[in-house]
């Protein structure tokens, strides 16, 4: 529906436009004695720049629940500019911090972060983070993807107390269980070693409960 002359220099002919999407063309030739000779088509295919794709992996520690370690794969079609780690409090999502990580210029980048490296948090208020990642996307000056969002609460001195006695409440129980156990392996030493002193030989069935203790005892 549009015809374009090219320009001409010498024996030459360009034109320079930008196509921001798929869409065919023809090509013809004419001069004095000939309109539109042989014209030929074409077909000029854009292939759209994808969003960045994020892989966040979240690990708790378990000796200290306020620190996170986080574990990331992103990549892009065509390139990265930048990773950034987006904080706010559960209830002022507009308060939030940002955390530049990486500017990376590869279309692939694995990164490692430890929550809250860098953020200022306080106590007793529930936060959610995620990351950000951004392309090299020159026409809309970046286009960014997020990842799952992910949420934590700082402690108060008191939750922090009830926390530890919970810990230790645990570890006092599994105590217990590991002295019912001592309490019932040393019961079965003792009833086997009854059994070789009564018996001048032990069966077939005897002998294997031995070496199962013995293999439970190493």
């Amino acid at each position: 529906d549009t015809v374009v002359d090219l320009t001409r220099e010498a024996d030459e002919f360009t034109l320079a436009k930008r196509i921001y999407r798929s869409q065919e063309y023809q090509i013809g030739t004419s001069n004095e004695n000939v309109q539109d000779f042989e014209a030929l088509r074409y077909r000029l295919t854009v292939i759209k720049d994808a969003y960045p794709v994020l892989k966040i992996r979240e690990f708790v520690d378990s000796l200290d629940l306020e620190q996170r370690y986080c574990v990331g794969e992103v990549s892009d079609d065509y390139g990265l500019s930048s990773i950034d780690l987006v904080v706010y409090p559960e209830e002022e999502p507009d308060s939030i911090q940002e955390v530049g990580l990486m500017r990376p210029r590869a279309n692939f980048e694995q990164f490692y972060y430890t929550f809250p490296t860098g953020v200022r948090l306080v106590e007793g208020v529930n936060y959610a983070y995620y990351f950000r990642a951004t392309d090299n996307d020159g026409i809309h000056k970046g286009k960014s993807s997020r990842s799952q969002v992910f949420r934590m609460r700082v402690l108060n001195e008191e939750e922090k107390g009830v926390k530890q006695l919970e810990s230790q409440e645990k570890l006092l129980k599994g105590m217990d269980r590991t002295l019912e156990e001592y309490k019932r392996e040393q019961e079965e030493y003792e009833a086997i070693n009854k059994r070789q002193r009564e018996k001048e030989s032990l069966n077939f069935r005897e002998q294997s409960q031995i070496r199962e203790f013995l293999d439970k005892q190493k």
